[in-house]
């Protein structure tokens, strides 16, 4: 372009992806803290289905909405899951 040599990185992909939420409400939208966020909420926008595992369930409005990380419109099925247990076991 212009005389000068670009390399093209591609758009990330995916068929399926899932994601991890400390908490969301049952529309979607999710809460990931700390570096959570990091690959989750690209391959959230870059997957064509997307499966979010949440720890606890909250009725909608009861997500603060400063703390959405996955808004609904990329998530296509939520499933809770129980909190690990101390030690990781």
């Amino acid at each position: 372009m212009d005389g000068k040599q670009y390399l093209l990185e591609k758009p990330l992909k995916a068929d399926f992806a899932i994601v991890k939420a400390a908490k969301a409400d049952k529309y979607g939208n999710g809460f990931a803290p700390g570096s959570s966020k990091n690959f989750n909420v690209a391959m959230a926008m870059a997957a064509e289905h997307v499966i979010m595992e949440a720890e606890e369930i909250v009725e909608p409005g009861g997500l603060d909405p400063e703390k959405v990380t996955f808004p609904c419109v990329f998530i296509n099925t939520l499933v809770q899951v129980s909190k690990p247990a101390k030690g990781g076991k």
